[in-house]
Parts: C-alpha cells; sequence; structure tokens
C-alpha cells in the first residue's frame, strides 16, 4: 500500500502506416529487467536550412505512456555519434551515452522530448509520453451518461483520405494504434470529444483534425499534423502533439 506502481502501456504500429528505422526505442519500467521495443514512425517536417529558406525532412517519432519511472534506451541504426541532447533543457533530462551508437536516460513524469545527435535538429527523434487514457469501457460509459453516441476505433490502419465528419453529442474513442490518413472534421457541431492515443495524418501533411464554427469539444491525445480552429467556443486540446 502506498507503494509506486512503475508499468508502460505501448501501442505496436498497425500495418501501412509509414515507419522510420533510423533508431530503435526501448522501453523498461524501474524494477523490470525485459526491455520492450517500441514503433518508430516518419513524419514530414518543415526545417530550417538557413537563409529564410526551409525544405522538408522525414524526422522520427514514437510513443508511449507509463506511470511510475521508466528507462529509455535509444540505438542510432544509420550513424555513430559524440554528443548528444534531450530537450527542453530546463526539463534537465540527462542523456547517458553508452557507446557511439546508444544513449540511455530516464523518465520520471510523462513529457515530450527531442533527443538530438551531435547538434542535429533536423534529424531527430521526437518522443511522446502521457498517463494511460481512460480506458474505452470508461470512456462508453461517460459518453452513455451524457445522452452521446460513441463510436470506437480500434487499433489498425485507416486510409481514409478524406474527411470523417463528426456529428453533435458524439465522443470518438481512438485506441492505441489505430492511425488515419483523413482529416477529423468537426463543423457546426457541439459536445464533441476526441479522445485515446490516435494518429491522424493526412498524407499531403495538413489537417489531421479541425473545429470550425463549434461548441464544447475537446481533443485529448491525439498525434496528428495541425489542428486549426476557428469561429468556435469552448475547445479544448489536452495531450495533443502536432
Amino acid at each position: 500500500e502506498g507503494k509506486k506502481l512503475h508499468s508502460t502501456y505501448t501501442y505496436p504500429a498497425p500495418e501501412g502506416a509509414p515507419l522510420k528505422s533510423d533508431y530503435d526505442v526501448f522501453i523498461r519500467p524501474r524494477g523490470v529487467e525485459e526491455w520492450t521495443r517500441i514503433d518508430t514512425y516518419m513524419a514530414k517536417a518543415n526545417a530550417p536550412i538557413g537563409d529564410n529558406k526551409h525544405q522538408v525532412s522525414e524526422i522520427s517519432y514514437a510513443f508511449f505512456d507509463f506511470t511510475g519511472d521508466v528507462f529509455v534506451r535509444v540505438v542510432c541504426k544509420n550513424k555513430k555519434f559524440t554528443t548528444a541532447r534531450i530537450r527542453p533543457d530546463y526539463r534537465g533530462t540527462i542523456a547517458n551515452v553508452q557507446n557511439d551508437s546508444t544513449i540511455q536516460f530516464i523518465l520520471f513524469q510523462p513529457e515530450n522530448v527531442s533527443v538530438e545527435f551531435d547538434g542535429n535538429i533536423t534529424d531527430n527523434l521526437l518522443l511522446f509520453t502521457s498517463r494511460p487514457p481512460v480506458t474505452e469501457a470508461e470512456a462508453k460509459a461517460e459518453a452513455h451518461r451524457q445522452g452521446r453516441q460513441f463510436i470506437c476505433y480500434g487499433p489498425g490502419y485507416y486510409n481514409k483520405e478524406h474527411r470523417i465528419h463528426i456529428p453533435s453529442n458524439t465522443t470518438i474513442y481512438l485506441a492505441g494504434g489505430a492511425y488515419f490518413t483523413g482529416t477529423f472534421a468537426i463543423e457546426d457541431a457541439e459536445n464533441v470529444s476526441i479522445i485515446g492515443r490516435g494518429v491522424a495524418r493526412p498524407g499531403d501533411g495538413y489537417e489531421g483534425c479541425h473545429v470550425h464554427r463549434s461548441k464544447n469539444v475537446l481533443i485529448d491525445g491525439l498525434i496528428l499534423n495541425t489542428c486549426p480552429i476557428g469561429e468556435s467556443d469552448g475547445v479544448t486540446l489536452h495531450d495533443v502533439r502536432s
């Protein structure tokens, strides 16, 4: 009783999702011997190259949830490095260099960090971590209590190159391992929630979700490109990684 529990929650990527193999990422909670490898996704980002110019860069990102403390090991697959840095600096996360291709560090609480090698900020690894989300059963019970429609998307690759319109009084639950290539469109609606651990990244690189002329909207835990919001009221973004 009173003992701190150390647990990790991982979500295997579905077949079809764009992955990247520059880094191998392993995690283990304190008190556990075995390392668990987690999938690393590819995202296109607009990277500065000087002289006010930009070019599209492919970066790596990975995500998991945990309670307690967790050890993280990152192995560079395609390069050797001398120095490593974990930002934001103010968090004080120390990169312990194991050798010229591996670092290890510890997270004492969930946060979002950028792991950078030899000062390179366009070939970095973004690591997104959170507390575990509410379960599908908990979300469903809450939606029914509110008199809402409840829609759950389980793990899988949803190749929807169009808008997924969400009507009023609806809760959408996205399981970890759900990957969408379309846009969640909340338009002229009210009392809408999108919760869970899904990824929404259209192939063209733009809106994973948008909120237009709507009110009382919650987006919690979604990983996406951009999420434009306009002419709306009472919109809450929580744990949204962009």
